[in-house]
């Protein structure tokens, strides 16, 4: 029996369509366009949109300072071609981090984010839970880089931790609430309703005169003990969670300049809620910095030795971009005559 021409073309159609399918480039569906292809990894233009509406005022900040790109577009796609080439460099050379060890850098990146000793990630007030994972991976990466030929032992990261142990430790806080007034005539009056059994919350709400604390019942939050001017500190220190202090702090008052017009004073009403004294990071929580202080003893240039292998592994790459326009930023960054700054999270090192 003769095949039918017709059915033979549906049926090779019908083939082509499902590789097509397969390789997720073409005949419909719901298949998914490829944007950029880096080596044999392939980043969807579903993926590329999430990146480009994730991008930040912070990531195009230092675009200001010529060290970066100013449009949201080329930073994603610049930002995403160099974070593959970094991924696949680490799982060529066996140091790609474990899910376990992002998660906890993340945690410790967030836990000490104002302490400047312990601040892993540099200060980004729009950084999304993707985001802190992502740079967390990638700063990983490079510590993995920068750590492997050098061979240091836990040994050592546990006596450098005794070194600077006291250096982590943060100062203790103290967590207030305060009504805040402008005579001593108004503090004598907050005091005698305090001395009656009203709670200080209600005070505050009533008779404080600065607004902001006013309207959260005195809270002023927690205070570090540097913070706090010497005899506020003597109005706090001895009290017990609770207890308010039974004389008012003068704040202020200090000699006018020529010219210009007396500062205000301030006379405030203070109550301890709690003292959280300062805890230094456990030597789990520290190796990460503990790591950093060892390669900077051990070998200053790291970072110039392990931008040699990552630029070695950026000229390498296949890098294809599909997206219209976008295309110049292959040249750009294979011919960069350093890594892009706005690829890799600039994790400060001490």
């Amino acid at each position: 029996m003769e095949e039918n021409p017709i059915l033979k073309r549906t049926w090779a159609t019908g083939v082509a369509c499902l590789v097509g399918l397969i390789v997720l480039s073409g005949c419909g569906g719901n298949a998914k366009k490829v944007a950029i292809r880096v080596n044999k990894d392939t980043i969807t233009e579903d993926e590329f949109n999430k990146r480009v509406r994730d991008v930040s005022l912070a990531d195009l900040a230092p675009a200001a300072r010529g060290l970066g790109p100013g449009k949201a577009g080329e930073f994603a796609a610049e930002r995403i071609i160099m974070e593959r080439i970094l991924e696949q460099l680490a799982a060529q050379k066996g140091i790609k981090p474990t899910d376990a060890e992002v998660n906890q850098f993340v945690a410790v990146a967030k836990k000490y984010q104002s302490n400047q000793m312990l601040a892993l990630l540099p200060n980004n007030p729009f950084r999304s839970e993707d985001d802190y994972k992502r740079e967390a991976r990638l700063t990983l990466i490079q510590m993995g880089l920068a750590m492997a030929p050098l061979k240091i032992t836990p040994d050592e990261l546990n006596k450098k931790y005794d070194q600077y142990k006291a250096q982590l430790t943060p100062e203790d806080q103290y967590h207030l609430r305060v009504i805040q007034v402008s005579t001593p005539e108004k503090a004598q009056k907050a005091l005698d309703t305090l001395n009656k059994g009203v709670a200080f919350e209600t005070v505050a709400l009533t008779q404080s005169e600065e607004p902001n604390s006013r309207n959260k019942s005195g809270d002023i939050g927690n205070v570090p003990q540097g913070a706090m001017p010497p005899q506020l500190l003597d109005a706090v220190k001895d009290l017990k969670p609770g207890e308010y202090a039974k004389k008012p702090v003068k704040l202020g008052g200090a000699a006018p300049v020529a010219g210009q017009p007396a500062p205000p004073s301030q006379i405030l009403i203070v109550q301890l809620v709690e003292k959280l004294p300062g805890k230094p990071p456990t030597p789990d929580e520290a190796k990460f910095i503990m790591q950093r202080y060892m390669l900077q003893e051990k070998d200053p240039n790291f970072g110039q030795r392990i931008q040699q292998d990552i630029s070695a592994a950026r000229k390498s790459a296949d890098i294809q971009v599909n997206i219209e326009g976008y295309q110049k930023l292959v040249d750009q960054i294979k011919n960069a005559a350093a890594p892009p700054s706005a690829a890799m999270p600039a994790a400060p090192m001490r």
